[in-house]
């Protein structure tokens, strides 16, 4: 009797003991869902503030790159600009020089033109044709060509001085042209006032001494503007 009174017991404890450990489990199990949701929740949040930085970092690199890229766009600019310029700078100094060298050219020839000129009209000074008219007008005729000698001495000086004596290296040899243009000039004036003068041996002498310094510093000119005329030839 005893006995089976005891199994309505026992099959409390057993069903109490059941539901007890059924409850603890559940409990347990809630705990670690609640654990996990907790872990899922900071990994979303982990992963949503990595993705962001991401995000940040590559708008920052890509507005970096736009940012480089202006400045490599505003370099070419000026770059072009810097190369048209200097592109411009030499096509004048090409034209400048060109011009230059034109223009020495000219010069060259002008100052060869003239000093053969001046060869014949200083001969022509010094042994005037004889012409009929009276003294006073064969006078005033050699004042004429006294004038002229003279005046295409000056422009031969010149000449010389504005475009070929830069370096001074014509510059003695200007000083005896000049020396010449007056001993010519005051020897040929006496030549036609006093025509027997050239009876004097010493006077004839002087004639042929004169025109021997002339014809010397002819030819250094003259080889002065060829030696010129090889190099301007040379940097064509």
């Amino acid at each position: 009797m005893d006995i089976f009174n005891s199994i309505p017991s026992f099959g409390s404890f057993l069903l109490g003991a059941a539901s007890a450990g059924l409850i603890s489990y559940i409990t347990s199990r809630n705990k670690e869902a609640g654990k996990i949701a907790e872990i899922n929740s900071k990994l979303d949040d982990v992963i949503q503030q990595t993705t962001a930085i991401s995000k940040a970092n590559e708008s920052g690199k890509i507005e970096a790159i736009g940012i480089k890229l202006d400045e490599v766009v505003k370099q070419q600019g000026e770059i072009t600009k810097a190369t048209k310029k200097i592109e411009s700078d030499i096509d004048i100094d090409n034209w400048t020089k060109k011009e230059n060298r034109s223009l020495r050219r000219e010069k060259i020839e002008l100052l060869y033109l003239k000093i053969e000129e001046c060869y014949q009209v200083r001969i022509e000074f010094l042994n005037p044709r004889i012409k009929l008219g009276t003294e006073k007008e064969q006078i005033r005729e050699q004042e004429e060509k006294h004038i002229y000698y003279y005046k295409l001495n000056t422009d031969i000086e010149m000449l010389i001085r504005l475009y070929f004596n830069a370096d001074n290296k014509l510059e003695p040899i200007l000083c005896e042209f000049k020396k010449n243009i007056v001993k010519t000039i005051n020897f040929g004036m006496e030549k036609l006032l006093s025509p027997d003068v050239m009876s004097d041996p010493n006077k004839r002498e002087e004639e042929g001494a004169l025109q021997n310094e002339f014809l010397d510093i002819r030819s250094y000119i003259i080889n002065y503007l060829i030696e010129i005329m090889k190099t301007e030839i040379a940097e064509d």
